[in-house]
């Protein structure tokens, strides 16, 4: 029975390898920390975002970046060690762990910066983890109205090794404020003394707090479970609030039976309820707060073993209730994957289908645009089909390579417009459209010794909306490059590139604006002056390029940015 099974698993693997040789492929996220060296990471246009030497720890640790620029905007690139096996460099070093870690830098447009980090065992089984964050501009950008920005973040860890449990939580606040200008000051409709009015400060504030619960003790046989509860509220100057609740847990077994000692099945399910209640007291028209909610339940079978992995499982999701019309409030939906490891595991061929329904968040609105106007109408996203498929390989072991195509049928996707409410001006607000997105990719990863690591990313965008005439702001080409030279142990050098072309914005209700293609270019350096102090230096945006990232919303010309770092 067992050799009959594996000789069909082979069979329907080796089918996969076929049909997947010629596709390219998906997304990739992993994070590295290098050591003792400054380097920008490209996730966000004309951001500084440093990354430290972190205190290593028990638990998780809290992102230690600090990102240097008024209006976020996600642009990933980390890559992920693109096949099963990998290679380390110094870029995957783990850092000496420290109690704490402190860095102040200030920018040219007067810019301070200030990150600081404590790690500390209150008892064998408990560590306390405490982080502050400040970024904010002090100078207004030239030939636009008076513009400024200011980031406040504060975090707190406490995780705890429980009998067979790991128990982690974090509790967090942020506070951050923009302005809604967006005017260059000869175009101004308004007299100096109404652009406060007309574009008002906007401050964003969140409380949130995380919980997770692991068991720890994983082995053949044992029943596995976990869960979680992550809480935040969010608030604005302007009047909307956000209550958001996420409650997950799963539980599975474990178990080999059939295969080689590498090989393992197990059974189980993951459970979520997810809850949003959002409401808004500004405007003429303020939204009545409404909530809406998700419950999912998703039963799987994993198959793994020495060559393959497979993931069988259902996408059970109720949704309701909501402003807007849902064609139906309970679906099933696949969730497939798979993937069938060659050569000794170092080519991995992979795919993927399934679905699902996605509640929008107020929260992670403002993170991406923090110029939506406080009236934004929220639904849920419905991916009524989602396909990955594509090809991971470090046959040279200093090369990885990853090619693959995403394509995605969604129903309900948000694009950001021009608002009509003139209580602000130059604000934004969402439209929904039907939008089939087909993605082709190429990520590649180089190290030579330890001192050079090259990573770069390419990307081509296909979007067909069915109201709207172009999905608006998002890209049709992408590239994103960016490297680390170590002269020596003390001395490391770094560049980033972000390019990208082919983005529209909504004018108004019949006229649309191709933006001109944004090129931003950065460069670094960091010098370790001994094993507990250093500097850092670097220069931002170093060809002054002024592309738009949202329509009257110019990016930061060229910045200097300069400090030091110390561990204690």
């Amino acid at each position: 029975m067992n050799t009959l099974t594996m000789r069909y698993m082979r069979l329907f693997f080796a089918g996969c390898m076929l049909m997947l040789s010629g596709l390219l492929l998906a997304q990739h996220n992993e994070q590295v920390t290098v050591e003792g060296t400054y380097r920008p990471k490209v996730n966000k246009v004309d951001k500084i975002a440093l990354t430290p030497e972190i205190p290593e720890a028990s638990f998780s640790f809290p992102e230690p970046n600090v990102e240097a620029k008024d209006v976020e905007h996600k642009f990933d690139i980390d890559l992920e060690k693109l096949s099963p096996v990998g290679h380390s460099s110094r870029n995957d070093a783990t850092v000496e762990s420290t109690e704490n870690f402190l860095m102040a830098g200030l920018g040219s447009r007067l810019s301070p910066l200030f990150l600081y980090r404590h790690h500390s065992e209150l008892a064998r089984n408990f560590d306390l983890g405490v982080g502050l964050k400040h970024f904010s501009s002090w100078l207004n950008r030239r030939d636009y109205a008076p513009s400024s920005f200011m980031d406040n973040d504060v975090d707190l860890d406490l995780n705890m090794k429980l009998d067979g449990y790991q128990l982690n939580n974090k509790v967090y606040y942020a506070n951050n404020m923009v302005h809604y200008y967006g005017y260059r000051l000869i175009d101004s409709l308004f007299a100096s003394s109404e652009l406060e009015q007309k574009c008002p400060r906007q401050t964003y504030n969140t409380f949130g707090l995380n919980s997770t619960l692991k068991r720890t003790d994983a082995y053949p046989g044992a029943i596995q479970h976990g869960g979680g509860v992550a809480y935040s509220y969010t608030y604005d100057h302007l009047g909307a609030s956000e209550h958001f609740l996420d409650l997950n847990g799963n539980v599975n077994y474990a178990e080999r039976w059939w295969g080689d000692k590498e090989s393992r099945q197990s059974v189980g399910g993951d459970l979520g309820f997810i809850y949003g209640y959002y409401g808004s007291d500004f405007g003429r028209v303020p939204i009545q707060g409404h909530g809406r909610f998700i419950i999912r339940f998703s039963p799987y079978f994993d198959m793994k073993g020495g060559f393959y992995r497979l993931h069988l499982g259902l996408r059970m999701e109720s949704v309701g209730p909501s402003s807007h019309d849902i064609e139906t409030y309970l679906t099933v939906r696949p969730d497939v994957e798979g993937s069938l490891y060659v050569f000794d595991k170092k080519v991995e061929f992979y795919t993927g289908f399934g679905g699902g329904r996605k509640l929008y968040s107020y929260r992670e609105l403002i993170g991406e645009n923090p110029f939506v106007n406080p009236t934004v109408p929220l639904r849920f996203q419905n991916t009524k089909f989602a396909f990955d498929a594509g090809v991971r390989s470090n046959i040279l072991n200093c090369i990885d390579l990853h090619l693959g195509v995403r394509y995605r049928n969604v129903d309900d996707d948000y694009l950001f417009v021009p608002s009509t409410q003139t209580s602000i001006y130059n604000s934004f607000t969402l439209v929904y459209d039907h939008v089939e997105t087909v993605r082709v990719m190429a990520d590649m990863r180089y190290k030579y010794s330890d001192n050079l690591n090259i990573e770069g990313h390419l990307a081509y965008n296909r979007y067909d909306t069915e109201k709207e005439q172009y999905a608006w702001y998002r890209p049709k080409f992408e590239a994103k490059a960016k490297a680390f030279y170590f002269i020596n142990e003390s001395f490391g050098v770094n560049a980033s590139l972000l390019w990208e072309m082919g983005r529209y914005a909504k004018y108004n209700d019949v006229l649309s604006v191709k933006l001109k293609p944004g090129i931003d270019f950065s460069l670094g350096a960091d010098y370790k002056l001994n094993e507990q102090i250093g500097i850092f230096a670097t220069v931002e945006n170093v060809f002054n390029s002024r592309y738009h990232l949202y329509l009257n919303y110019p990016v930061s010309g060229f910045q200097l940015f300069a400090g030091i770092r110390a561990k204690f």
